[in-house]
């Protein structure tokens, strides 16, 4: 658990903060969104909590808030 309560916004510092404790950025890319569920819940199985999507991972914006919704407190998500 990252420690952030469902519904908040995090600032730009406990963002960084976040990153560099925890010190690796996990890259997903797939060509099919509907892998996102099961890779985000292996990873964070394995302890991996900050995970980056692909912008070519077709439809990625419209999975984002889905994953969020399940994953939000406990992995903080980026787009790239």
């Amino acid at each position: 658990n990252l420690g952030y309560p469902p519904g908040m916004k995090r600032d730009r510092l406990s963002t960084v903060n976040t990153l560099i404790s925890h010190g690796i950025i996990t890259v997903i890319r797939t060509d099919d969104p509907a892998h996102l569920p099961d890779v985000t819940r292996a990873l964070h199985a394995g302890g991996l909590r900050i995970v980056e999507l692909t912008m070519t991972i077709p439809d990625v914006l419209e999975a984002l808030p889905e994953l969020a919704a399940e994953w939000g407190r406990d992995c903080l998500f980026g787009m790239g």
